[in-house]
């Protein structure tokens, strides 16, 4: 199992999008990918913020699964491919119904 955290993320310059992504076994903490993030200027925003997160037996299993929940939410093809554009309660169910 890959024991880990899935977690949603939003820009605080346009709380319209969002990122859903996981972190596992690499020691890589939540706000380490915050900063990678911000750094690299994901999306084109460089001030990403934790939203919620939640620890789950099967990280990659799980995040799959929201990516498919919010599929029709993703911005589009390309690099950002865990960048939708849905409402952070939607996001919020979802992790919560799917962890």
């Amino acid at each position: 199992m890959n024991v880990g955290i899935v977690y949603h993320l939003r820009p605080q310059s346009n709380f319209r999008f969002c990122k859903v992504g996981r972190t596992h076994g690499n020691g890589r903490s939540v706000s380490e990918r915050i900063r990678e993030l911000n750094n690299m200027r994901y999306g084109g925003f460089s001030d990403w913020v934790e939203l919620d997160k939640i620890v789950v037996h099967n990280c990659v299993e799980v995040e799959r699964k929201m990516h498919g929940e919010l599929n029709d939410y993703m911005i589009g093809p390309g690099s950002e491919k865990e960048m939708f554009y849905v409402e952070k309660d939607e996001v919020k169910n979802f992790l919560t119904n799917t962890g």
